[in-house]
């Protein structure tokens, strides 16, 4: 029977759709409409009236011929059966076994010829015909399919590599399709784990053009490449386009450019939008059993202490970690850490429990804090360790320029351990604020404290003035510490 491509009755399974992996591929199940319209439909026109001419020559030697195929058959007790045979432009490419599944064949191969070589190609002649046929000669209508596409496709045969179901690079051979696996992933391999693909990847024959069958290094550099997942990400309370793009590992700038509908300084809890994040094309999953020895972090006990005040901590027994071996079993992604799961843990040691005793007295105002405040807010006009013909030595404190009278405040609570004429030092105040700390106010022009008294951080001691050894009213600061002038900038908050 011969095939006329422009009339749809020859056409009786015209929603067959055969899937073919090729790079480049065109759908054309929408072009068929557009198909018939073209010159393929008049070639067939009149293919079909050159046959009708010798009509009766072919029935006669077709009917000859088939029973003389038949008497030698059965002569010989050959086992026969009936089929289609397909000729393509006068090539035969097959026997099916349905007058369905030949034209089918013939119909699907034509569609995907077209879709590469364009809607101008046809076919010279196409048709197929009942023979007797030994049954171990029937082929599939795939595997006929596939002859016709191709001897006339135009296409090169090729191996392609195909990740999740789409051929990503062709090759000239499986061979190489094997070994850029193997390569890619043997790169995450490690000594003790076990590694495979995540996606489904295998090496698959195609046909594609030839200039896109790329060399080794080439596909190499393609399948190590990514590729942008898209993501939705519900935005939290407190979040914001940066705090997002932090977590994804992506920049700012290219969240706000996929989400343009939405004013960064607007962004509201509840609001959904979109990420895309870079994912491996070709992803390796590795799995490691690994033990790693680790700390078991001390236990606190504190025992309270009224008679101590609040903030008073002192360590009776010093708390030491103890260690554990610890087997993970270990998941990475392309050496990305994906799970990590704690098969079984050996403690090595026992930590031993820190035992303090806390304070809870009520601290009353006058108590030190620890921190000290600057007890002057003048123009500071000498600092620590400065040299200059006022002084013998290095200079031991901290200028500050003022009027006189100013208040002067206590840097921190603590107990007045002088007050009065101190040389050169004038008028002058020191307070106590244990542990050896002391502070020390010079040249006031008054004194509002006494020797022992308690005073309280923040409160006033006397005032700015300019007695003894002082060329104008100021306030001389020292820190000691176990007697020696410290640097009061290390001290002041």
């Amino acid at each position: 029977m011969k095939l006329n491509l422009k009339n749809k009755t020859d056409r009786k399974d015209d929603s067959v759709t055969r899937k073919f992996r090729f790079l480049g591929k065109k759908s054309v199940a929408d072009q068929r409409e557009s198909t018939e319209k073209t010159a393929v439909g008049k070639m067939w026109d009149s293919l079909q009236k050159k046959v009708e001419n010798i009509g009766e020559k072919v029935v006669f030697r077709q009917s000859f011929f088939l029973y003389l195929i038949i008497f030698v058959a059965l002569c010989c007790n050959v086992r026969l059966d009936f089929g289609y045979q397909i000729v393509v432009n006068g090539k035969n490419f097959g026997v099916v076994s349905s007058q369905e599944m030949a034209r089918s064949a013939v119909f699907t191969a034509y569609d995907e010829i077209v879709a590469v070589q364009g809607m101008d190609y046809k076919f010279e002649n196409a048709s197929f015909h009942l023979v007797p046929v030994s049954r171990d000669y029937v082929q599939s209508e795939e595997l006929v399919t596939n002859k016709i596409v191709a001897a006339y496709d135009g296409l090169t045969a090729a191996y392609g590599i195909v990740v999740d179901g789409t051929v990503v690079v062709a090759l000239e051979s499986d061979t190489d399709g094997y070994e850029i696996l193997s390569e890619i992933e043997g790169a995450y391999k490690t000594e003790t784990g076990e590694t495979h693909f995540a996606n489904t990847v295998t090496v698959e024959p195609c046909r594609v053009q030839a200039d896109q069958i790329l060399e080794k290094e080439e596909a190499l550099a393609v399948l190590n490449g990514t590729k942008d997942a898209v993501l939705t990400h519900k935005v939290l309370s407190g979040e914001t386009f940066s705090s997002i793009a932090l977590d994804y590992g992506v920049g700012t700038q290219q969240l706000m450019e996929v989400n343009p509908q939405i004013e960064p300084e607007y962004l509201q809890a509840g609001a959904t939008i979109v990420v895309q994040v870079p994912q491996p094309l070709v992803a390796v999953e590795s799995v490691e059993v690994i033990t790693i020895e680790e700390t078991i972090p001390y236990p606190v006990e504190e025992q309270k202490d009224s008679s101590l005040y609040q903030g008073t901590r002192n360590v009776i027994t010093a708390g030491v970690n103890g260690k554990k071996d610890v087997v993970y079993e270990i998941t990475r992604v392309n050496h990305r850490v994906t799970e990590r799961k704690v098969l079984s843990e050996t403690v090595l040691s026992v930590p031993t429990t820190e035992v303090a005793i806390v304070g809870t007295k009520v601290k009353p105002k006058t108590a030190p804090t620890g921190v000290l405040t600057r007890p002057y807010y003048g123009t500071v006009t000498a600092r620590f360790g400065s040299s200059g013909s006022r002084w013998a030595t290095t200079h031991t404190g901290i200028d500050y320029a003022g009027n006189t009278g100013d208040s002067v405040a206590a840097a921190d609570g603590g107990t007045v351990t002088f007050a009065g004429w101190n040389g050169s030092y004038g008028k002058m105040v020191k307070i106590s604020h244990g542990n050896g700390l002391e502070t020390c106010y010079a040249h006031l022009n008054t004194i509002s404290v006494s020797y022992g008294q308690q005073v309280a951080k923040g409160s006033s001691i006397g005032t700015v003035g300019n007695t003894g050894n002082s060329t104008g009213p100021h306030l001389h600061f020292e820190v000691r510490q176990n007697g020696v002038a410290k640097n009061p900038s290390d001290y002041l908050n």
